[in-house]
């Protein structure tokens, strides 16, 4: 999965949860994107491991 598309993903996924979002000034939700791209990014990365290693067993 490349990384735009994780990202709309996590911007819909923001979307829905924050109601405010529209009022929200983008250098606030600019970080917050980030943060959670980070965190999601790092799991995917670590699911990708365990696969590859399970995948040489």
């Amino acid at each position: 999965m490349h990384r735009k598309n994780i990202r709309q993903i996590i911007t819909k996924q923001l979307k829905k949860s924050f109601s405010n979002w529209k009022k929200m000034i983008r250098k606030s939700k600019k970080p917050l994107t980030k943060e959670i791209l980070i965190e999601i990014a790092d799991s995917h990365v670590i699911i990708m491991v365990y696969i590859e290693s399970l995948s040489s067993i």
